[in-house]
Formats: structure tokens, C-alpha cells, sequence
């Protein structure tokens, strides 16, 4: 998808707060780690070092990532293609962008499904090697509205 529209720096500052100030929530958060396999997990964290980002010492990786994606500014401008915002409208209609505020067309699991389905025909190269998340952004909708591709 190669679209001008980026408003990264905006749309990080909120989700990251927005992450932050729901964490401790022991309900559903409004984020979900993507297809977390071991090889994405350890290619992930590889890339999050490389950048600079460090795991506590106790800390599980999968923490380290998900503390390094979606609650610092600053590495989600960075991996912004590998975010997807999800917004749910009143009559069931559900509308995807990426973290850089590109509207897209489908989620990333039916683009998992379809890559998938290339894959095992042999018309497509290998899958994304990074972690991917999704997060609901309903709640902060007339925040982050203006800042998104519609």
C-alpha cells in the first residue's frame, strides 16, 4: 500500500497513552499480539535490540515487545506498518488502518489467510518475520479520528 498519508508521530502519541493507561486492566485489553510464533517473537525482539530497546531482566520477551510496540512513542513510529488500528461503527461495520493512519482494506488476519493461500500455491514470497498487533481504538475514536486516512 504506498499512501502519503502518515501522521505517525500523532497517532503514536495517543495509542501509546492509550495502551499505557489501560495495561494493569486484568479484563481484555485493547490490544492482541498478531500470530506470536517463536521465530516472529525472536526476529522481533532481535529487531527491538538492534533499535535499542532492552528487556528487563526478568522480563519475558514477549513483554519487552509488547512494552517497545505500544507503549513508546518512539519504536512505534518505527514499526507503525506492523500495527493495525481497528475501529468498530454502530451497525456492525468494523474499518482497519495501519499504525501510520493508511486506511486498509482488509484485517490482518484475512491478509494472513490470503498471503496463506499464495504461499501454498507458490506465488508469494515468505510471510512478514515480525510480530504484528492489533489495537481497538473504539474508545478513542474522537481522538484519533482526525489523524486517519478515510
Amino acid at each position: 500500500m504506498n499512501n502519503e498519508h502518515d501522521q505517525v508521530a500523532n497517532i503514536a502519541r495517543i495509542v501509546c497513552r492509550y495502551c499505557l493507561a489501560n495495561r494493569g486492566l486484568f479484563t481484555a485489553h485493547p490490544y492482541k499480539e498478531m500470530f506470536p510464533t517463536t521465530q516472529k517473537i525472536e526476529k522481533t525482539y532481535q529487531f527491538l535490540y538492534l533499535m535499542g530497546g532492552r528487556k528487563r531482566f526478568t522480563e519475558p520477551k514477549q513483554s519487552a515487545l509488547l512494552r517497545g510496540h505500544l507503549f513508546t512513542p518512539d519504536f512505534f513510529q518505527i514499526v507503525a506498518s506492523n500495527i493495525e488500528l481497528m475501529c468498530r461503527f454502530n451497525g456492525g461495520i468494523v474499518k482497519y488502518w495501519n499504525g501510520k493512519g493508511a486506511r486498509k482494506d482488509m484485517c490482518i488476519e484475512a491478509m494472513a489467510e490470503g498471503s496463506k493461500m499464495l504461499e501454498e500455491l507458490g506465488l508469494d514470497g515468505a510471510p512478514n518475520p515480525f510480530m504484528e498487533y492489533q489495537v481497538d481504538i473504539t474508545n478513542i475514536w474522537n481522538e484519533i479520528s482526525p489523524y486517519l486516512e478515510s
